[in-house]
């Protein structure tokens, strides 16, 4: 009898155990973040959240001439320093970990119209709309040069399957991209772009030219032209 209150005791005593095991199995908490990539530009901070994990985290960056990274409760904050790729590494206090993806991009190198991706938006009246959309749709830029040294080149399609170049200077800040077309004898022509998305293949860009339009066509009831446009990068530097 003693036996077997013994091996009953044992018995239960063992269930109890793989219980626990499994209990503690279950709630388990993993490392995880909402994204695992980022695109960042140079000079610019990304902030990546952590949507679960167990606390005390920390974060550590394989290239750091390319990106910084900190924790800040449960968010890490990337810190682009220069073009390129690393990785940002987060643990917790429990050994779980979660790795980022960081891509550093920037808008230098030689940028190609991607024709299938140029979409032109005009509210005006009727007969000034469709004058301004022809304007807009007839646009012969084929391609942009941005240079670290903060020139540009701009290459036009001109008769007959010609081609024609202009350039001069950029200013880049706050997504606003400007030209400073210089050309000899003549006055310097402004133009100002919104870059809405850069990654290493591809620049999104607005061309708003409601003004411009308002001024020429005063009795037109313009009140947007905006061209959107996609650009991709050259071959030599994808």
């Amino acid at each position: 009898m003693k036996k077997s209150k013994l091996l009953l005791t044992l018995l239960m005593a063992t269930l109890f155990v793989g219980f626990t095991s499994c209990d503690n199995d279950d709630d388990e908490i993993n490392l995880k973040v909402e994204q695992n990539e980022v695109n960042i530009e140079v000079g610019e901070k990304a902030v990546v959240k952590i949507t679960e994990g167990n606390g005390d985290y920390k974060a550590i960056v394989t290239d750091e001439e390319v990106a910084t990274a900190e924790t800040k409760e449960s968010e890490i904050i990337i810190s682009a320093l220069a073009e390129g790729s690393t990785t940002v590494t987060v643990t917790d206090k429990e050994g779980k970990s979660a790795t980022i993806t960081v891509n550093v991009v920037g808008i230098v190198g030689t940028w190609n119209l991607d024709e299938t991706k140029l979409a032109v938006e005009v509210e005006a009246n009727e007969e000034t709309a469709e004058k301004i959309k022809t304007e807009l749709a007839s646009n012969n830029f084929k391609s942009i040069e941005l240079n670290d040294d903060k020139t540009f080149k701009m290459t036009k399609e001109g008769e007959e399957g010609t081609e024609n170049t202009v350039s001069g200077t950029y200013i880049y800040v706050d997504k606003i991209l400007t030209l400073a077309i210089t050309e000899e004898g003549q006055e310097a022509e402004t133009i100002s772009m919104t870059i809405t998305e850069v990654t290493k293949t591809s620049i999104k860009l607005n061309y708003d030219q409601t003004e411009s339009f308002q001024t020429k066509y005063p009795e037109g009831e313009v009140t947007k032209a905006l061209v959107t446009l996609e650009l991709t990068a050259a071959a030599s530097q994808e």
